[in-house]
């Protein structure tokens, strides 16, 4: 199964998404909780604009989640839906498959039954 490195970006973006609360939470001086909250509220580009830094390190953690945490979540949604269409070409070609499958039984039934038909006549 092909998954385009999925599992490689959920890891990223988690990775990004702790650094940058971690460093939220340090400058700013805000619990861990209230970082990964603003952490993931900026990098989905939710931003409620409940918490927002005021520090030059959480403005450069925010820089970060914006910058990296937006790209590799874009990614990463990007590759979601990959996976799902993947899966869907799959189907599809077996349903194909398939359906070429009885086709060609069809037609051997048809060629059966015209040389019936023209013996008896």
């Amino acid at each position: 199964m092909n998954t385009n490195g999925l599992i490689y970006y959920i890891y990223i973006s988690i990775v990004v998404l702790i650094i940058g609360a971690s460093m939220y939470s340090i400058s700013e001086k805000v619990d861990f909780a209230t970082a990964l909250w603003w952490s993931i509220t900026t990098a989905t580009t939710v931003g409620y604009g409940d918490v927002s830094p005021t520090t030059s390190i959480g403005k450069l953690a925010a820089v970060m989640v914006m910058i990296i945490g937006i790209g590799f979540i874009g990614m990463l949604t990007s590759s979601i839906s990959n996976f799902f269409i993947s899966n869907d070409e799959v189907n599809l070609k077996e349903e194909l498959a398939k359906l070429h499958n009885e086709n060609a039984q069809l037609n051997d039934k048809l060629d059966r039954l015209e040389q019936i038909i023209k013996k008896r006549r």
